[in-house]
């Protein structure tokens, strides 16, 4: 996802071009670096917290081992070099992945077959004809969200399972609150796409709702990180 996120800054003269090759080693590798160690040390622990807090959630206590503190304590955690390595294969298949489905790729544009005319919308829907790329872009995503839910499902029992301990009794604001902070950020980025619309894209609207619900959500769990610490 890292070279989609200039997409925030599409239209204006600040846009960078994300996946540009050089761009994988010079913006991809340390921002998704940087995320990785927001993930880790900040969001999924605060979120294991608020779920295992939560009156209508505790019955999930597998996700506060898998993720709470002192979560991987009794599991070898991967090397810096596997992170590395695992962040610039996930930038460069990326760009290899819209090559195949989206209209500008390299692929698309030598395979006569992804640019087969599948169908045309109607008027009030943009008219667009959709291609056999687009199939592919859109089936790509939905094929890959539930493989990604499912890494997720099975992360978090084998975690849980690794650990052999009783969940730790966390005290933390409930997810509500978590929620709600991501929530009012969500309609603030949309609230600010709706007033740049002329700016760019549907694709820099969409990233720029995303980028900042999930800022939204970075504050949500520090500010849950800030009231277990006074307690």
């Amino acid at each position: 996802m890292a070279p989609d996120l200039t997409f925030i800054l599409g239209g204006t003269a600040w846009y960078v071009d994300a996946h540009d090759p050089l761009a994988q080693l010079w913006f991809c590798l340390p921002f998704t670096l940087l995320m990785r160690w927001l993930l880790v040390s900040l969001v999924l622990p605060e979120l294991a917290a608020a779920v295992y807090v939560s009156p209508s959630t505790q019955r999930w206590p597998q996700l506060v081992l898998a993720l709470g503190p002192g979560a991987g304590t009794h599991r070898q955690r991967p090397s810096r070099l596997v992170v590395v390595f695992s962040a610039v294969v996930g930038s460069i298949s990326h760009i290899m992945l819209d090559a195949f489905s989206h209209g500008h790729g390299w692929a698309v544009r030598q395979i006569a077959f992804l640019q087969t005319a599948l169908f045309t919308l109607p008027p009030e829907l943009s008219g667009r004809s959709l291609h056999m790329y687009d199939l592919l872009q859109f089936g790509g995503t939905a094929v890959g969200s539930l493989f990604t839910f499912w890494c997720i499902r099975e992360f978090v029992r084998r975690r849980a399972s690794a650990a052999r301990v009783d969940p730790p009794d966390l005290d933390a604001a409930p997810i509500r609150r978590l929620f709600r902070t991501t929530f009012a950020a969500g309609l603030l980025g949309a609230t600010l796409a709706v007033l740049v619309q002329h700016v760019g894209g549907p694709q820099h609207a969409i990233m720029r709702i995303a980028v900042v619900a999930a800022a939204g959500m970075l504050i949500g769990c520090w500010q849950l990180k800030c009231r277990r610490s006074v307690t």
